[in-house]
């Protein structure tokens, strides 16, 4: 795990490739997302660039451009005959990562990819520097410009710069881990845009087929997730696992520091739709080793019986990055020849895990399928590319919380709390260089009990959009969202958010945006 520590910086200016001024889409978390154009295909976007001027950077080699959105990404296991994975492949689309390219000596050049949200509502880091904490930037120019291709909804953009501000991290193991079923909570989207959100508070009837097997008992499953071993806690969509960590042995927080949380968990899960081997079934379960090389039709092994040698495991992986694009590198390379020398990956179950699964592993559960299975048309697999969802490659590390409310398996066998403890971090507003005079923006009676007052000037006509966000970057309430004419405005702001409903006390920001200018302001509300 690698942690950025630093202060904010907005960037400069964001184009797409129109060359239209799309800065205004990245610049909070309102869900605004970046524009771009969709293909009838789910999870596959028509290309769309987005080209960043980052301005004027004194610690370039201290930078990171931090990218927070969501993905929707590509399924090769819908419940449809054909998935559009085949379908866009049959188009000339395919999976693949965003195109990073910087511009030095006049050129644009293509470096290493960024990523992609993995998921909902997750925060991509990448670094401006090399392995040496070199700048990628070669001269004075510090401008970027990454391509997608797939349905990527990139919500804000911002530069965070190293501070190198000693921060330390404690790790609370759990102390109490309770299994028992909850049910499934309402996903729904207030503004009809992807993504949605789950409201944990609000459970809703579903209709999901269940995979036949013995799954976790329920009740205290701790002594399973205290160690990254091959025992499971086996859940099936439905369940949860409630969880406690003991925080009073935690160092005394220094003055002027504060703390942020990172939960990290581990384990496998397995979706249960059609085209995914053995996806109405618990068994086979997981487990580290096992084999899961490709052969030349892009399937993988375990558990399937005999495994490839050497040679057929190598024409496999070298035959899927030839047809597929599938990673494969020297490296790889090198990494497979070890493993089968050593034989450090195996073909079968581990027959000293019997007694845990025995002992742990007694919820029988007979297979459901809802009634509309009975119309599908079976699903042709014409994929045939190695992307996991497959016969034959069901295993996949765990990439989302939000797992546990879908059709799943999930296995998880680890879990911790991370405690970071560091300096607060600043959050550094700049005026664009070409920022016209003339414009305010204050904040009266801060902090405030019941009303808060704000005041701006515009010297000229302007559009202008006023907003207030939680400490977690939420939009809670819009207080000004059109052109108003020039001179001085006052408005109030009696802790409501858009629905009429009080919000708790705390801290909140005030973002103040006009065509030509844009500030942000902390309030705090008391009590």
């Amino acid at each position: 795990m690698k942690i950025f520590n630093g202060y904010e910086k907005p960037i400069y200016r964001a184009f797409n490739e129109k060359g239209e001024d799309i800065t205004g889409y990245l610049n909070a978390i309102d869900r605004n997302f970046a524009p771009f154009e969709l293909t009838g295909f789910v999870g596959f976007a028509k290309p769309f660039t987005i080209t960043f001027d980052l301005g004027d950077l004194k610690d370039a080699n201290q930078a990171v451009l931090c990218l927070y959105g969501s993905t929707r990404f590509p399924d090769a296991g819908e419940i449809k005959d054909v998935s559009d994975i085949y379908k866009a492949y049959k188009k000339g689309m395919k999976v693949q990562k965003p195109v990073v390219e910087v511009f030095n000596n006049g050129k644009w050049h293509r470096i290493k990819s960024c990523g992609m949200p993995a998921g909902h509502k997750k925060v991509v880091t990448y670094p401006l520097y090399d392995d040496r904490s070199n700048s990628i930037f070669k001269g004075n120019e510090h401008k970027i410009r990454i391509t997608f291709y797939h349905e990527v909804y990139l919500d804000k953009l911002w530069l965070s710069i190293n501070t190198n501000d000693t921060y330390r991290i404690s790790e609370l193991n759990p102390i109490s881990a309770d299994l028992h079923y909850y049910g499934y909570s309402e996903y729904a989207s207030y503004d009809g845009k992807y993504p949605g959100e789950f409201d944990y508070a609000t459970k809703v009837q579903v209709d999901y087929a269940q995979a036949a097997g013995y799954y976790t008992r329920y009740g205290d499953v701790l002594p399973l997730l205290q160690n990254g071993d091959n025992k499971f806690v086996i859940m099936k969509s439905g369940d949860e696992i409630k969880l406690a960590f003991d925080a009073n042995n935690l160092p005394e927080l220094p003055e002027g520091y504060k703390r942020d949380f990172i939960f990290a968990a581990n384990g496998f899960y397995k979706a249960i739709r059609p085209g995914r081997a053995y996806a109405y079934s618990v068994d086979p379960l997981p487990f580290y080793g096992m084999r899961s090389d490709l052969s030349a039709n892009g399937a993988g092994y375990y558990p399937y019986d005999p495994a490839p040698g050497f040679i057929g495991s190598l024409v496999g992986r070298v035959y899927a990055k030839i047809a597929w694009g599938y990673p494969f590198s020297i490296k790889d390379a090198f990494a497979l020849i070890r493993d089968h020398i050593t034989g450090k990956v195996r073909n079968k179950y581990p027959a000293e895990l019997t007694e845990y699964c025995q002992t742990w592993n007694t919820r029988r559960t007979e297979a459901y399928y809802p009634a509309y299975y009975a119309n599908l048309l079976p699903h042709k697999n014409l994929e045939k590319v190695p992307l996991g969802e497959q016969d034959g490659k069901w295993p996949m590390h765990l990439a989302s919380l939000g797992i546990p409310f879908g059709p799943h398996s999930l296995y998880s066998n680890y879990v911790r709390l991370w405690v970071v403890t560091h300096n607060p971090l600043v959050v550094v507003e700049e005026k664009p260089a070409n920022q016209t005079t003339g414009y305010s923006f204050i904040a009266l009676a801060n902090p405030f009990r019941n009303t808060a007052h704000f005041e701006y000037n515009l010297p000229v006509n302007s559009l202008v959009d006023l907003s207030i966000y939680d400490n977690t970057g939420r939009l809670v309430r819009k207080l000004v969202n059109g052109k108003q004419e020039k001179g001085s405005h006052q408005i109030e702001w009696s802790g409501e958010d858009d629905m009429g409903r009080k919000l708790g006390s705390g801290v909140y920001f005030v973002k103040f945006q006009t065509d030509q200018t844009r500030a942000v302001k902390k309030v705090i509300m008391l009590k």
